[in-house]
């Protein structure tokens, strides 16, 4: 697997637009003008850009242009439809195996990036959008597995939910080695930044990660708590408890996990109206 990533080998393809957003999402300098020149190049990014900007829910207002569209997105709501879109292309492509739902992993993926971004603000940070985009990526691992081993992730996610056990630890026990791992090497493929790779590497297992303590702790919290409000990423609905030595190093309250739970729901809520299913391209 190493090697195929290493040679890029019909890897899963990160838009220009969703990189470009990864690499200046904490730049206070980043003006719409640039976001719309980059949009601009991708017509289907694009095209999904001015239909979230002309929904109801952003006023119904009929528009041709980028430009429009960003004025009235804001630049958070527009970072969060490219991310999505972005993720639409990459989960569209290929043959996802016959256990993998792509809705059900594009929902975790809002929910994980919504609760992150929600604790982030919470401890005052100054990064929550890397933060969403870390948690929207947490899981890309599954993509690489989805393209390269279709029938045996298939066997994995069903060893899994007919077992009641987390994903991860399957595909330890059949492979050696699991979606957090391969997710890394991918990760260090597109040039992430350290805190989105350390979220990739270390999700499962955030006290092993020494460089991005807190960061990674929050995405950790945010993927346990999806689950119990019902993202489940093709998972078994085994109970997924709060780790709490990862919201000890948060310093969040777990009185506050309900009202962050309902920050998830909302989002992902919010995101399929904005977007709507069919204009996904995804199964339901």
């Amino acid at each position: 697997m190493a090697i195929r990533i290493a040679r890029n080998e019909n890897l899963p393809v990160l838009p220009q637009v969703a990189r470009f957003m990864l690499e200046r999402t904490n730049d206070p300098n980043l003006s719409a003008r640039e976001i719309e020149k980059v949009v601009e190049k991708d017509p289907a990014i694009a095209a999904k850009v001015i239909k979230a900007a002309s929904s109801a829910q952003f006023g119904g207002n009929s528009l041709t242009s980028i430009g429009a569209a960003i004025t009235i997105l804001g630049l958070q709501q527009l970072k969060q439809i490219v991310m999505s879109a972005s993720f639409q292309a990459m989960l569209s492509n290929g043959q996802p195996a016959g256990e993998f739902n792509p809705m059900e992993y594009w929902r975790h993926s809002i929910a994980v990036g919504a609760g992150a971004k929600i604790m982030g603000r919470l401890k005052g940070l100054k990064n929550v959008e890397e933060l969403y985009m870390a948690g929207m990526l947490h899981d890309v691992g599954m993509l690489v597995m989805v393209r390269f081993l279709p029938a045996k992730f298939d066997l994995i996610l069903a060893q899994a939910i007919s077992e009641n056990r987390p994903i991860h630890e399957v595909e330890q026990e059949i492979l050696g080695w699991d979606h957090t791992q391969v997710g890394d090497l991918l990760a260090q493929k597109w040039g992430l930044s350290p805190v989105i790779r350390a979220a990739i590497r270390f999700h499962h297992q955030p006290l092993f990660d020494e460089d991005q303590p807190t960061t990674t702790a929050m995405i950790a919290v945010a993927n346990d708590l999806s689950h119990t409000v019902g993202f489940l990423n093709n998972a078994p609905t085994c109970a997924y408890e709060v780790c709490g030595s990862a919201l000890e190093e948060i310093g969040i309250p777990a009185a506050q996990l309900p009202t962050v739970g309902e920050v998830m729901v909302n989002e992902v809520t919010k995101a399929e109206t904005v977007l709507g299913l069919s204009q996904l391209g995804i199964a339901a």
